[in-house]
């Protein structure tokens, strides 16, 4: 498999876009039920 190199350039704009969001989770929602728990990637700054 080819790897392609991606830095990930737009997503800081997705984040803060409310439309893309409701997007999104208009794709998932009908498989969104019980308790959700969000785990995510962060960042320390020293």
């Amino acid at each position: 498999m080819k790897k392609i190199k991606y830095d990930g350039f737009e997503l800081e704009h997705f984040d803060a876009a409310s439309n893309f969001r409701k997007y999104q989770i208009s794709l998932i929602k009908d498989y969104l039920t019980g308790s959700l728990l969000e785990v995510g990637v962060f960042s320390i700054i020293k």
